[in-house]
């Protein structure tokens, strides 16, 4: 590795620092750790609040040191205490700009000894995602993310190195005018590869690059022609059978999304798909073990960034896939999905079978109850006597009421054509034109949206015009990254709803239909303001719901919640809709 120059620097009126050197009169060099470019990195000492930093020197001759200062001094926003936040960048006389210091064990160190489990794999990522979160809203992006710009401290918590500085440092400069979508692409890119990594100890290599060792990891394999045209990181759970769903899911929508796929695309999704794997889990307590395990094996001071790897153990080296395993393991995968999403709707059917059976014998005792109430008044004394008294009553009755009756007869028949004259005149139900929209929030893990252009052509009469939702590679069950999508009709006024028939694009789907819980206002951020009046487990390709006594209502939410399988995984559509009122 190229040192910096310990002495005078030729035709230059600074001389190169060296160790003992005191910046600024506070900063003492205490250990050269790397070099970078034009730039050396020590661990010194500020004498002023007696604490450990990190300094990177510049060479002010360099035509990148501006640029770097720069993007210090831009980094110096982000205060949140998972980053080794900036604390002074100085240009005169030699430039140079002090960082926290940290102890801790860096990522690329801590994955040669092994994978990590789910929960911290997602844990790790969360904390970098919900780190990052507040900087992409200000339109600033870290751009270097790697197992080398992530320490895990001996508490378990996660520190990012580097923001802006590492991309400055590598003469990666952000590119004046450069829209903020492809910026934070290449985060969210990173962080897939981090999650990728984290779980299976392979490093994604780009195919155009020697699948060699990065980071101090194995190449993570690739698809052959027979599986893919174009070759792509096989899923990590082709790698690990233990690698959780979700995760396995988030990681192909990231790095090998195909079209059509719901992508992940900001780092807010990447928090919420990590935090419904976490759930409950302590999984700092077990990254806090797992560092100081190693630490204990030999004893690990500062910054990670050390000019030498620790000799802790020898690292875990597991041997390459091939590439006829990874194929036989994609397939032993997708079948494996396909059987339990299978028995997953199978279950759900089975569990409405039986609600619907308890349903069914709770209404015959009632109905035995009753009769049995009956029968014991039928032996009483009273009972007996009010048997004969009722025809001499009845007779009685009649003998009164029949004058009054042929009256009452010719009254009702004129009130009979009456009413029946208006029972014609009120109309049967017929078919409610309607608006539709997409519906598909962003609180539930969705993106706002999904293909909303296409919604309205549920409306327009035409079979041959198709709504349909993203294709997704993971599950029926939208990958596991949202309970479901669906369509917000308006009826554009309140009605009493008589019946939805909808034709669907494969089968089966399982779907919902739903109002909303304020009829004046619904809710457009999340599917638990609204309450269900019907659902279809297992929808064919033209399903009808009827209301005997439907609820009166201006919206109506058809959501689904399960896809038909179809090539390269599951995704739903709706070619019409028609309601009646």
């Amino acid at each position: 590795m190229e040192r910096a120059q310990q002495g005078p620097r030729p035709g230059g009126p600074a001389a190169a620092p060296a160790g003992g050197d005191v910046l600024a009169e506070r900063y003492h060099l205490d250990e050269q750790l790397d070099v970078i470019g034009f730039a050396t990195t020590w661990r010194g000492h500020d004498a002023m609040l007696s604490r450990s930093v990190i300094v990177h020197v510049l060479d002010p001759r360099a035509p990148t040191t501006p640029e770097v200062l720069s993007a210090a001094r831009r980094a110096s926003v982000a205060t949140d205490s998972r980053f080794l936040r900036v604390l002074d960048a100085l240009d005169e006389p030699i430039p140079f700009i002090v960082c926290e210091d940290s102890p801790g064990t860096r990522l690329r160190e801590l994955l040669s000894y092994g994978a990590l489990s789910g929960v911290e794999s997602a844990f790790v990522v969360r904390e970098i995602a919900d780190a990052l979160s507040p900087m992409h809203a200000r339109g600033i992006f870290h751009r270097r993310l790697t197992p080398e710009s992530i320490i895990i401290t001996p508490n378990g918590n996660v520190k990012v190195v580097g923001f802006l500085i590492d991309a400055a440092l590598s003469g990666e400069a952000a590119i004046p005018g450069r829209e903020p979508a492809l910026q934070e692409a290449e985060d969210v890119r990173a962080l897939g590869k981090i999650l990728y990594a984290c779980l299976t100890q392979r490093w994604p290599v780009p195919a155009e690059r020697p699948q060699t060792k990065e980071f101090g990891l194995v190449a993570a394999p690739m698809t052959s022609p027979e599986v893919s045209n174009t070759p792509r990181w096989v899923p990590p759970a082709t790698i690990k059978e233990s690698v959780p769903a979700p995760l396995d899911a988030v990681c192909v929508s990231i790095l090998t999304p195909r079209a059509g796929t719901n992508r992940i695309r900001s780092v807010d999704q990447i928090v919420r798909a990590m935090n419904r794997v976490i759930g409950a889990a302590d999984p700092d307590g077990d990254l806090e073990q797992r560092v100081r395990a190693l630490a204990g094996r030999a004893g690990t001071t500062g910054t990670g960034m050390t000019p030498r790897v620790h000799a802790l153990a020898e690292p875990v080296q597991e041997p390459l896939v091939g590439d006829d395993l990874v194929e036989q393991a994609e397939v032993q995968r997708i079948t494996r999905e396909a059987a339990e999403q299978r028995e997953a709707l199978l279950a759900e059917r089975a569990e409405a079978a039986a609600r619907i059976r308890d349903e069914k014998e709770h209404q015959a005792q009632a109905e035995a109850r009753a009769r049995e109430r009956g029968n014991s008044w039928e032996g009483t004394r009273l009972y007996r006597l009010l048997r004969w008294m009722a025809p001499l009553y009845v007779t009685a009755m009649l003998v009164i009421a029949v004058p009054g009756m042929i009256g009452s007869i010719r009254h009702n028949d004129n009130a009979a054509r009456r009413a029946a004259a208006e029972r014609s005149a009120t109309p049967a139900p017929g078919p409610v034109a309607f608006t539709a929209e997409s519906f598909d929030p962003t609180a539930d893990g969705g993106e706002g949206g999904e293909n909303a252009a296409e919604a309205a052509l549920v409306a327009d009469s035409d079979a041959g015009t198709v709504w349909r939702t993203d294709l997704y590679t993971g599950s029926a069950t939208f990958s596991g990254l949202k309970p479901g999508t669906g369509l917000l009709l308006d009826l554009g006024r309140p009605v009493g709803l008589d019946g939805l028939d909808i034709r669907f694009v494969g089968e089966p789907t399982a779907v919902q239909i739903m109002t909303p819980r304020d009829a004046e206002n619904p809710s457009r951020a999340t599917v638990n303001d609204w309450t269900t009046v019907a659902t279809d487990y297992g929808a064919g390709a033209t399903t009808r719901f009827s209301f005997d006594d439907g609820p009166t209502t201006r919206y109506v939410l058809v959501y689904l919640t399960s896809l038909p399988r179809v090539d390269g995984g599951w995704q739903g559509g709706i070619s019409e809709i028609a309601v009646t009122a």
